[in-house]
């Protein structure tokens, strides 16, 4: 979680499980706070996630922050925010995580679009991310701009970070069916399916889609779905298509344009896993990209590789 400007909360100074002192408040969000924390023994901060007063009683949102300490500690990936304890705080569960400094991808939005090369690392290290969550059965849901954070990390660097999997979908689970019957997400990221309420259809297609708004947005500064309305929003997702590409950014590589397009496309060309958008991706803006990024492995974790991305990564060499 995020270390950012000090503000006054009564749990500061108070000690959460005997090891964790409560320094200071840096976040609030719709579920809960965050704050980040010392312990008392090592010679480290964290950050800890609470639950709201209010929905502690809300057997939903409890269900829903649980999941997401559930499903974080399952994934271990660098590009995937740690857990590292579970507590509780007066009665209240609280999840115990890493300490990120930096800014969340919607903050740095704000100051205009990204350079290829800082777009093209970021998708790279977001997408390795989720190729990891697929291919360990839960889709994240709700990818955003502020569920990605920019970390530094501690060498002038940067990493960035996928956050929140609260509203996430674990494929092979039979449980939550009250919670995944609603439309959740956010509705300038949605893919069809969700903004159309088709929750049985939701699945890596639906976070692949995602991230092609993201890339959009990185590449222009401008959401690709944008409205009056959050129905008209829904409507445009699920039957428009964005302003194009390159009338908002005329140095965008052509194969870029391309692969935002297929990413956001509602025919049989859609890309609808995130391996494949992957390396697209790295295809797409190879001569932007350092040279570390392709001397890396793709690392997707068990997962056979489709005969495009074959092909494509036979072509990129």
């Amino acid at each position: 979680m995020t270390a950012r400007a000090q503000t006054k909360d009564p749990l500061v100074g108070e000690l959460v499980a005997g090891r964790y002192r409560i320094e200071r408040k840096i976040g609030q969000g719709g579920m809960g706070n965050v704050y980040e924390v010392s312990h008392a023994r090592l010679d480290r901060r964290f950050a800890i996630k609470t639950l709201a007063d209010d929905l502690v009683d809300d057997e939903e949102a409890l269900t829903r922050f649980r999941r997401e300490a559930d499903v974080i500690s399952r994934l271990k990936h660098p590009n995937i925010v740690e857990i590292v304890d579970w507590e509780e705080l007066d009665g209240s569960p609280c999840i115990v995580m890493e300490l990120l400094s930096g800014e969340p991808l919607s903050e740095r939005l704000k100051r205009g679009p990204l350079d290829w090369q800082e777009l093209g690392i970021i998708g790279d290290e977001i997408l390795s991310a989720l190729s990891v969550a697929h291919a360990s059965g839960i889709i994240h849901r709700d990818l955003k701009p502020h569920n990605i954070f920019l970390a530094e990390d501690g060498a002038g660097g940067m990493r960035a970070k996928l956050l929140d999997f609260g509203v996430s979908k674990i494929t092979d689970s039979k449980t939550f069916a009250t919670t995944d019957a609603k439309m959740l997400g956010t509705p300038a990221y949605m893919a069809p399916e969700q903004a159309d309420g088709r929750q049985d259809q939701v699945g890596a297609k639906t976070d692949a889609w995602s991230m092609g708004a993201i890339l959009y947005e990185m590449a222009t500064g401008e959401t690709a779905f944008s409205g009056a309305s959050v129905p008209a929003i829904l409507y445009r997702v699920c039957h428009g298509e964005p302003d194009p590409l390159l009338e908002q950014r005329s140095d965008a590589p052509e194969d870029f344009v391309t692969v935002v397009s297929r990413a956001l496309s509602h025919g049989s060309d859609r890309i609808t896993d995130v391996d494949t958008l992957r390396v697209l991706l790295r295809r797409a803006l190879r001569m932007h990209m350092p040279e570390s990024v392709f001397t890396s492995s793709l690392s997707i974790p068990q997962v056979q590789l489709s005969r495009e991305i074959v092909s494509v990564a036979a072509a990129a060499e």
